[in-house]
């Protein structure tokens, strides 16, 4: 068996040998240079899965292709290529805080509602007034959606 194998491996050698369509032979004649996301397993050119092999998208969830990777991340974050970056939305969207303070956090931000009468409500700063309208129409969904959960 193993006088087999070690003649199925030196076949290329002994016969004019050349790398897969697509690939170069390394500088040293060793072996081939499938280009970018793919490596040569000494007979062909194989994808390298990044999302298993690199885990790129630490924040986000990542999808193999042939020869490259997408990342497809969280809300807070945006891709850059390579992995999933935090979105800095006090700069991204000036005056999201609406008369407050904001601060970028990790994925997110926070407002220091500084002007008199505001208070933080979603993800900005609002009347009080209207801040109580949104959490009654939130209370109402809820219901509603829990009533629908108990019917399926």
């Amino acid at each position: 068996m193993f006088k087999t194998l070690l003649v199925i491996a030196l076949l290329p050698v002994a016969y004019s040998w050349s790398c897969p369509e697509g690939s170069i032979e390394t500088v040293d004649g060793a072996g081939c240079d499938c280009g970018t996301g793919f490596w040569y397993d000494g007979l062909s050119c194989v994808d390298i899965n990044e999302c298993q092999l690199y885990k790129p998208c630490q924040e986000g969830f990542c999808v193999n292709y042939v020869g490259t990777y997408d990342c497809i991340c969280d809300d807070g974050f945006q891709y850059d290529g390579n992995t999933c970056l935090d979105i800095d939305e006090c700069v991204e969207d000036f005056g999201i805080c609406r008369g407050g303070q904001c601060f970028n956090l990790v994925g997110t931000y926070w407002c220091n509602c500084t002007m008199e009468g505001t208070t933080p409500c979603l993800q900005t700063c609002l009347p009080q007034e209207e801040c109580d309208v949104y959490e009654r129409m939130q209370e109402q969904l809820n219901d509603v959606t829990q009533v629908y959960n108990n019917d399926l």
